[in-house]
């Protein structure tokens, strides 16, 4: 299930986007992962075709097969220049949205080691208190449980609440004890 400009966004091929668009193909017809094109773009890196497709009436809300919505499409795969440009031209994004693992895209970026995107989650308002349904904060948790002792650094830094207990409660702290670190 991919349409054609799901494949034209995917390769950035603006033209062939052009055309489809022009002859009245639906901007945010969703594929069989329930992503629309611009999910599709983001994933490969193609800021073109991203801000050719928000120029044409994408809607930067929707939500895929598991909830989760282009911020965390980018955050996921560190795409932080599209990021940036979907947090200017889409006002209503939210950036602490939840998928339905309840993971926001600072709990991908952070996962992934992506500190740019991190970075600039963070400074779009972002929140590290917000618990994912494993009970573990965007960041602290995540940080914690994987030993990356300056992913935790940085995340305190930028306000992350050292003793925010999950939803097993346990803060950071013992979270890092209970994985060895």
């Amino acid at each position: 299930g991919r349409t054609a400009l799901h494949c034209a966004a995917k390769t950035g091929h603006i033209k062939s986007m052009q055309a489809l668009l022009q002859g009245g193909v639906n901007p945010n017809i969703k594929d069989a992962m329930g992503g629309p094109p611009i999910h599709r773009a983001v994933d490969e890196n193609e800021l073109a075709a991203v801000d050719f497709v928000l120029q044409h009436k994408a809607n930067c809300n929707y939500t895929d097969n598991w909830g989760r919505n282009i911020l965390h499409a980018a955050a996921l795969t560190a795409r932080t220049q599209i990021l940036r440009l979907l947090l200017v031209t889409c006002k209503d994004l939210n950036v602490n949205a939840q998928g339905n693992d309840g993971e926001t895209p600072l709990h991908d970026a952070v996962r992934g080691d992506h500190y740019w995107t991190a970075k600039t989650l963070l400074e779009f308002g972002a929140r590290t208190d917000v618990l994912n349904k494993s009970g573990r904060t965007p960041g602290l948790g995540w940080a914690a449980a994987l030993g990356n002792l300056e992913a935790c650094k940085r995340l305190v830094k930028a306000g992350a609440p050292i003793q925010l207990k999950s939803t097993n409660g346990m803060t950071p702290i013992q979270v890092a004890k209970n994985y060895g670190h």
